[in-house]
């Protein structure tokens, strides 16, 4: 099928047409290079000048942007080439490169618009873009100009994305007649994807895929089949990266049992409950590619602790109150369990004009996952004295 990558680089994980033949039953890839002079009457233009900061670049380089009225906006926000020829400091060189890049950009917004048979015109001293080299240095730029015309809107045909599990309905948007959007071609088959994960199958995938856009009726059918691999059960969590926390508390801590059938929420909660604690400065959950042999499933937890000591003071001051001072310590893994020792102290009406003073001391002890993975003890000792002029109290705790 097609490789065709998005603006981002990233492969995209379904199939999209980069160009798709008037022919229904032949499907061909388009150059890389797309050339068109046509314009309709939807379209607009406007002039934009610049002038560069440079002695070495100093010229006006004019651009002028033709599309949809409706689409142009968007068309220009996306456009690294607008960007830079707006940049009095963009050299040359690279306006060309900006200009070769926002090909790509162009028909991937289309696609995301439901337009599959656009054609796009970047046009820089009268030549197409895409016709230099990008090694070419350019002397001089005097016009740059952009013409979209986005075709007909495609409308989506027969679909499918199968098998799927019991019960499970597609997002609405997937559906006969509506826009062919290319994102909510991905988010229909995430949507399936996610669906068999939550149902007990992390190793489902794709299989095969079919997507023919056909140009005389303007349609766009999709087909997906999907694998949706076996069910597994949670085998040992293995932890990466643990230096002074002892192994049976990380596993403790997190809460992911051995032996459950797999559940993507269950992964999810475990990765918070580590970030929880503050022990840890990173944690990352990372799954296996197979189910094993014997029906389980690997998942992995790198993690890199935090700093074990962190101490932190502040100071304001009023003319009524007069001086607050706040200060705290805190050790983030006592005993090599997780448990988190704070102290804290706080003094205000230091020479303010109440003759007050109030001083507050606290001690905290807490230890994650104690009695279950969400359930902490805390040990609290704390004092707080008030002295004002009529009277003074005590509390302790």
């Amino acid at each position: 099928m097609y490789d065709q990558r998005d603006c981002a680089g990233k492969k995209a994980d379904f199939p999209v047409p980069t160009i798709i033949s008037h022919s229904k039953n032949s499907i061909e890839r388009a150059p890389n290079r797309l050339k068109a002079g046509l314009k309709c009457g939807l379209m607009v233009a406007t002039m934009l000048a610049c002038s560069s900061g440079t002695a070495s670049n100093a010229q006006n380089r004019p651009i002028k942007f033709a599309a949809n009225t409706e689409l142009r906006a968007e068309f220009i926000d996306i456009s690294l080439l607008y960007a830079a020829v707006s940049n009095a400091d963009t050299t040359n060189s690279e306006i060309l490169a900006a200009a070769q890049s926002d090909y790509a950009r162009f028909l991937s917004n289309l696609y995301e618009q439901g337009y599959y048979g656009g054609n796009i015109s970047i046009q820089i001293n009268g030549k197409e873009a895409a016709d230099y080299s990008p090694f070419e240095q350019l002397t001089k730029i005097n016009s740059v100009s952009v013409t979209i015309n986005e075709g007909k809107l495609f409308k989506f045909g027969n679909l499918s994305i199968s098998p799927r599990p019991t019960g499970h309905v597609t997002i609405p948007e997937f559906n006969k007649g509506l826009p062919a959007q290319s994102q909510v071609i991905q988010e229909a088959v995430d949507d399936v994807i996610d669906a068999w994960r939550n149902d007990g199958r992390p190793t489902v995938r794709v299989d095969d895929q079919t997507i023919i856009a056909d140009h005389t009726t303007a349609t766009l059918d999709a087909a997906f089949k999907i694998d949706p691999g076996p069910v597994a059960r949670f085998g040992q969590l293995k932890i990466v990266g643990h230096e002074r926390m002892r192994l049976n508390r990380v596993l403790k801590i997190a809460g992911l049992e051995t032996g459950e059938v797999y559940d993507p929420e269950k992964i999810r909660l475990a990765a918070n409950r580590l970030r929880e604690t503050g022990i840890f400065s990173t944690v990352a959950i990372t799954e296996a590619k197979e189910v094993n042999a014997d029906g389980t499933f690997d998942i992995t937890a790198t993690v890199v602790e935090a700093k074990l000591r962190r101490i932190g003071a502040g100071a304001s001051i009023s003319t009524t109150e007069g001086v607050s001072l706040e200060g705290f310590w805190i050790h983030r893994n006592l005993m090599g369990g997780g448990e988190r020792l704070r102290f804290d102290a706080a003094v205000t009406g230091l020479g303010g004009e109440t003759d007050g003073r109030d001083l507050s001391l606290g001690v905290r002890l807490t230890r994650p996952a104690t009695l279950s993975p969400d359930t902490h003890a805390s040990f609290i000792l704390a004092y707080t004295s008030e002295k004002e002029p009529d009277y003074t109290l005590t509390n302790y705790t």
